[in-house]
């Protein structure tokens, strides 16, 4: 079972929380890995982040949830939303985070 891994989100096979693998445009991934706090070295080839750290605007489709249908982000989107709303969809697991998560105190701008 896979996991968010900025919030540990499980991966939800109802498209209830959708999940997104790292992109692999070079600039767009560091982007990602920035926002992340993740480094070039690091591998990021299983890992996921939940729909929970995009905004509606980022989807092709805003509703894809309403409609239960497979989520796609826009070209060049960038996850901007470090720590989800409480009530956000999806479970939430405590018992794998990594110290190389971002601070939840810590606002972070890398939209261009």
């Amino acid at each position: 079972m896979g996991y968010c891994f900025l919030c540990d989100r499980t991966m939800n096979y109802s498209k209830e929380t959708p999940m997104y693998k790292f992109p692999k445009n070079p600039s767009l991934k560091a982007a990602w890995l920035k926002f992340c706090n993740l480094n070039e070295t690091d591998d990021v080839s299983t890992v996921k982040l939940c729909s929970a750290h995009f905004t509606a605007a980022d989807s092709i489709e805003p509703r894809t949830r309403e409609l239960g249908s497979t989520a796609f982000l826009k070209p060049g989107t960038v996850p901007s939303i470090l720590k989800p709303p409480l009530g956000s969809s999806g479970t939430i697991h405590t018992d794998n985070l990594s110290n190389r998560k971002p601070d939840w105190n810590q606002t972070r701008h890398v939209r261009g």
